[in-house]
């Protein structure tokens, strides 16, 4: 329920081209969102119109801004108006990582929209690729919903434009996931180019006395040794894509293999009978459906993040015999035999 105050106030805006280009982003936004999130991105527009309406210099148009620059004078005001800027959250994964306040997010959100639905190249020669834009067939991730993949954050324009194509030939045969990874990695080299070796505009121009300057950075930056390893996997894979797709010479042996961290050897471990018994009167207790979920958890023999996004219609028959098909986010969807037994628990969830 709103009341007759909560609306959003165009005349809060300091030009009349604002408020026609802000006006379509928070129609879309009725559309998508439910009120009680609209109350809330009420106040944060009335924020960014003060932030808007203090500067001298506040732009006519948001067409033709500078996402970044624009951030990071947002940061300024904020950080002037004793806000918070960033914030700490907990994964889906249960770990935690920072990120920006929603202020920032709502800023960035509205910025983009404006620039993007007047923008009409296509798509793939944007900065900001909108997934269902594209015309190309790519493996979802089934828990995490990606709708864009963001190459601003890539200060050099020519190692921007490398990347765009090395992204979009992987597009055709890695998984969202493993994109957005690799996307990062160039994120966060394209970061430390621009504030150690800023002679430096494109991957032509990289060289090993370069990258060895990168993994001592990368190594001192005080980084988990595991995130330093597949930072610096992705990286080699965007690199050595660029190196073949633009016909660079010295690309492919940047890298040597002592360059990356040593990956933890894994260890099996084996439950006795009475620890098993006790996992099982624990799941008795449990509510039905996460019971449920855990029973077949243990007879399918398959990965937690396998059996929580099984599909509704991913058991068939095959004659006699009960199949499941299982699709793995990373790799590759596949089939195995199950029990009647099984196939009745599943049909039952």
């Amino acid at each position: 329920y709103l009341s007759g105050k909560q609306y959003f106030d165009l005349d809060f805006l300091p030009s009349e081209n604002l408020r026609r280009e802000i006006e379509p982003f928070i129609r879309s936004r009725c559309s998508a969102i439910g009120v009680s999130t609209m109350k809330s991105e009420r106040i944060y527009y009335e924020k960014i119109c003060s932030f808007l309406q203090e500067r001298t210099d506040s732009p006519d148009t948001f067409k033709d801004c500078d996402i970044q620059l624009w951030k990071q004078r947002l940061k300024a005001w904020m950080l002037k108006e004793q806000m918070q800027v960033i914030r700490k959250k907990t994964t889906i994964y249960g770990s935690d990582e920072w990120e920006n306040s929603p202020l920032i997010r709502y800023f960035l959100r509205m910025m983009s929209f404006v620039i993007q639905s007047q923008d009409n190249r296509p798509e793939t020669e944007k900065d900001i690729w909108r997934l269902d834009h594209l015309e190309i067939p790519f493996r979802e991730n089934m828990v995490k919903n990606y709708k864009t993949l963001n190459f601003t954050e890539i200060q050099q324009p020519q190692i921007r434009k490398e990347t765009k194509r090395a992204i979009l030939h992987h597009l055709q045969h890695e998984a969202i996931t493993t994109i957005a990874k690799e996307l990062s990695a160039m994120r966060y080299f394209s970061k430390y180019l621009g504030e150690r070796h800023s002679e430096i505009l494109s991957c032509a121009d990289l060289n090993r006395k370069v990258m060895e300057d990168f993994l001592i950075s990368i190594k001192t930056a005080g980084r988990k040794s595991g995130c330093n390893r597949d930072t610096l996997l992705k990286l080699r894979t965007v690199l050595e894509s660029i190196c073949m797709l633009y016909e660079y010479e010295g690309i492919g042996n940047l890298f040597l293999k002592t360059d990356f961290p040593t990956a933890g050897r894994a260890e099996f471990r084996v439950y006795s009978d009475e620890e098993i018994k006790r996992l099982n009167a624990g799941i008795a207790r449990m509510d039905v459906q996460y019971a449920r979920a855990m029973i077949i958890h243990q007879m399918l023999g398959t990965r937690i993040s396998d059996t929580l996004t099984l599909r509704r219609n991913c058991l068939f028959q095959m004659g006699n015999q009960y199949m499941i098909t299982i699709h793995q986010m990373k790799t590759r969807s596949f089939q195995k035999p199950i029990s009647e037994e099984l196939a009745r628990l599943i049909q039952k969830a």
